[in-house]
């Protein structure tokens, strides 16, 4: 003779856990995208200074290359930390504010 046991799995307890852990994660991508690198600072200064500076001339400056400074404009664009405000060829970067 030999004996099975068959365990229930509970789903509403399994749902809520994973639910929980899913809240987790998303405060903890929350509380991570509000915090800047020292690269997005150094690109925000950068744009402080000169509004109409072009992402060639950031790399030149910061002794980046191009693709890192495209990457951390995407980056800040995705935080809304800045914006392109474009006018025919001439364009200003825009250092937007955040509001709580």
């Amino acid at each position: 003779m030999f004996r099975v046991e068959l365990f229930r799995v509970n789903p509403i307890t399994d749902q809520a856990n994973q639910a929980t852990n899913q809240d987790l994660e998303r405060l903890d991508q929350v509380e991570d995208e509000n915090i800047l690198s020292e690269k997005e600072i150094e690109i925000l200064n950068l744009v402080r200074m000169q509004p109409s500076i072009t992402q060639k001339e950031m790399a030149n400056v910061l002794d980046w290359n191009l693709a890192s400074v495209k990457y951390y404009i995407t980056k800040l664009k995705e935080k809304k930390y800045l914006t392109r405000q474009v006018r025919t060829q001439k364009g200003k970067w825009m250092i937007l504010t955040k509001r709580d």
